[in-house]
């Protein structure tokens, strides 16, 4: 038998009782009180093993023993044959704690990488159209406030395109996604094309001069129609706008989601999923359109070496841009 100092507490005041515990392998025996008290191990339940506060002992009437000798009572319970749970061990293990550590780090990277995409994607998918609309409205607007300015471009340049992407449109075999076509001085989007929900496409005066022809300025706009198509857009503003997006599915308030969507827009990056996507449109956009396809991989190229991009890689979220140049110049 071992005895043990202890403070005994019988549930139903805060007032603690020094008392001696008296501990064997049928139980424990309390002495200090008016009356002693005796207890089977069955019908008490004893606190998990940590490294800091004391072991406490509750009984079935919510009256508790708080064992500060924390290694005595320990040793107690491993001579009477108590064996802590596997989870136990584990919490007082550093390298199991390390370990848990790590693999949650590796949980967290993994649904960021690819969970959170993914999520943002579906949910795409169920918002209206007209929510679409009105996001990205509103963020041109706010977008040709803060960054861009008027075009600068030979308005019958501008007017040749977007009658070529007209025909090009219709020279489609499926029906293509409704469209808006601006043109825009880039400012921090320099040589660019942008889509915004609901369709609105807006190309810089900085893309145009790099192309090396209009027929990569239209493959460029195939492949931003591509991300309206699969509504990659509006996933890119969810995925980047976070808790804004949780208001408006929790209340349906759009103000704060319009308010994130520029922000987003001018932040945000497609997967390398979503921009394969886009390329495998624009590429049949091209074919049935009759247009270069070796042109857009031109810009690309271009747009590679003025940029300073490098070589993508396993963990890099963007598709390698001489990989996607390499695969309009095949087509």
């Amino acid at each position: 038998m071992t005895v043990l100092d202890a403070k005994y507490l019988d549930g139903r005041s805060t007032r603690p009782h020094a008392v001696t515990v008296h501990l064997d392998a049928t139980g424990v025996r309390i002495e200090g009180l008016d009356s002693h008290r005796v207890e089977n191990w069955t019908d008490i339940e004893k606190s998990e093993r940590t490294r800091h506060g004391p072991r406490r002992l509750t009984f079935q009437d919510g009256a508790y023993l708080d064992v500060d000798d924390r290694r005595a009572f320990d040793d107690v319970l491993a001579q009477l044959g108590h064996r802590d749970s596997l989870v136990v061990g584990l919490q007082m293990s550093w390298k199991a704690t390390l370990a848990s550590f790590m693999a949650l780090l590796a949980v967290l990277a993994m649904a960021y990488r690819w969970g959170l995409p993914w999520a943002a994607q579906e949910l795409a998918q169920s918002i209206p159209i007209s929510v679409e609309q009105q996001l990205g409205e509103s963020a041109f607007e706010q977008l040709d406030a803060r960054w861009l300015k008027p075009s600068k471009l030979d308005p019958q340049h501008i007017e040749r395109l977007q009658q070529r992407f007209e025909a090009a449109v219709r020279a489609q075999p499926q029906p293509s996604p409704a469209y808006r076509l601006v043109f825009r001085t880039g400012g921090p989007l320099q040589a660019n094309a942008l889509a915004l929900p609901g369709g609105m496409l807006v190309v810089t005066d900085e893309l145009v001069a790099l192309a090396p022809d209009d027929d990569a300025i239209l493959g460029v706009l195939a492949h931003e129609l591509g991300h309206v198509q699969h509504r990659h857009v509006t996933a890119s503003i969810i995925q980047a706008s976070g808790l804004s997006m949780v208001a408006f599915v929790l209340w349906g308030d759009v103000s704060t989601l319009l308010a994130a969507a520029p922000v987003a827009l001018m932040q945000a990056t497609y997967s390398r999923e979503s921009e394969t996507q886009a390329d495998t449109y624009a590429i049949h956009f091209i074919q049935a359109a009759g247009l270069r396809s070796a042109s857009v991989a031109e810009l690309f190229e271009a747009m590679q070496k003025q940029n300073g991009e490098e070589g993508g890689s396993v963990w890099s979220s963007h598709p390698d841009t001489g990989e996607r140049a390499e695969r309009f110049r095949r087509r």
